[in-house]
């Protein structure tokens, strides 16, 4: 109740040009994000591990994007570790977008991203977007960006369901240099509360 109390506080004391986003991301990572003029970002995700408590990962990020007609830029530093410190990593997303068309959007992440036990490693992810109507879209990318902790070439297909400010998007994870068990189908869900 207490929780509950707390977020609608925030939510009536936020400037009107401010949001507060909640969501997942790859079934395993619960994020809440304070967003200001579209432009600076707050952001902090914890995993949902079947694991104790102390094994649990959590993330901070603080991130600043700007538009420039066509063209998207964000940077986003981001620092995690577990909550018994077993292991960090730190790292930054930079993030170029560039939508030619209001309905199809190519994107590249870049991925400076250094963990303790494995060390640092250069990720990328390049990729697009195809709104095919109304509220649907296909999405794709080909990416090396950890989607646990080690490096690993992927490629992800799926679709992004759109219903207002809430995101829905299910794809496949496959391989391109590891054996097919290894596939794996990830969800992730993203709703903006709007301010009125």
């Amino acid at each position: 109740m207490k929780l509950i109390f707390t977020f609608v506080l925030l939510y009536i004391l936020i400037p009107a040009q401010a949001q507060i986003s909640v969501g997942v991301r790859d079934n395993k990572y619960a994020h809440i994000t304070y967003c200001l003029h579209d432009a600076w970002s707050f952001k902090t995700e914890h995993s949902a591990f079947s694991e104790k408590m102390g094994y649990q990962y959590l993330r901070a990020t603080i991130g600043y994007g700007k538009t420039l007609e066509k063209i998207r830029m964000d940077i986003s530093p981001y620092l995690g570790t577990t909550w018994n410190g077993s292991f960090y990593n730190c790292g930054a997303e930079i993030k170029v977008a560039y939508t030619p068309f209001p309905f199809f959007k190519l994107y590249l992440n870049i991925n400076p991203h250094k963990d303790s036990d494995y060390g640092y490693k250069t990720c990328w992810a390049a990729g697009g977007s195809w709104q095919v109507s109304g509220g649907i879209a296909v999405v794709a990318e080909w990416r090396t960006i950890p989607e646990y902790r080690m490096k690993e070439n992927r490629i992800r297909g799926g679709f992004r369901f759109t219903c207002g400010t809430f995101e829905v998007t299910p794809e496949i994870s496959m391989p391109t240099d590891a054996p097919a068990h290894t596939l794996r189908m990830l969800v992730s869900f993203n709703y903006t509360f709007e301010k009125r």
